[in-house]
């Protein structure tokens, strides 16, 4: 299919991320947080599982809503009785101010993932599987680790690594996004493959 065709990729746009109170990093309460929908297949389940063997040492805070299924609702439940705090629905720069560390152990996938992104540029260490477009993301942030990583000593070694980081370039500027696509255009004219 389309052995002449010409193959490539351009990434979604994001804004970077200014967080309005970054936290002063206490290494006795670290704040691990879980944002998106409270499902299995986004890994809430393994978030929980990780909230109990770390229990005492991090701080684990979630935000998101369940889907319609009973599982979500009882992940709801168990994430509540394992002392997670759960908040609902969050904008996405008000909850990265309130964490230190985002953990995302989704299950599938992810295109794009673009929570990974924002946290990323908003300078917050990232622990997730590198499935999918993740994997791409973490090539362009050494604070993106595979979450079998997630450990004490590599939590404050990344948070140190983050810590005063004010010059992050942000890969997805909506400049370099745009020139992207008028590259693309450009080489479609030029060659005729309109």
């Amino acid at each position: 299919f389309g052995k002449k065709a010409y193959y490539t990729y351009i990434h979604n746009p994001i804004n970077k991320i200014s967080l309005t109170n970054k936290n002063i990093l206490d290494p006795e309460s670290v704040k691990v947080g879980f944002l998106g929908r409270l499902t299995s297949d986004k890994g809430f389940d393994e978030f929980i599982e990780l909230s109990n063997k770390y229990k005492g040492i991090f701080v684990f805070i979630a935000a998101g809503n369940t889907d319609s299924s009973k599982g979500s609702k009882r992940l709801l439940e168990e994430a509540k009785q394992n002392g997670i705090l759960v908040l609902g629905y969050v904008p996405v720069d008000e909850f990265l101010s309130k964490i230190d560390v985002l953990l995302l152990p989704t299950k599938w996938n992810e295109p794009f993932g673009r929570v990974v992104a924002e946290a990323a540029l908003a300078g917050k260490p990232v622990y997730t599987n590198l499935n999918g477009g993740v994997s791409e993301i973490a090539k362009s942030f050494s604070w993106v680790k595979n979450i079998s990583n997630f450990n004490k000593t590599s939590v404050l070694e990344s948070l140190e690594e983050t810590k005063n980081r004010c010059d992050i370039s942000n890969p997805f500027e909506r400049i370099t996004i745009s020139k992207k696509y008028i590259d693309i255009y450009k080489y479609a004219i030029e060659n005729k493959r309109l």
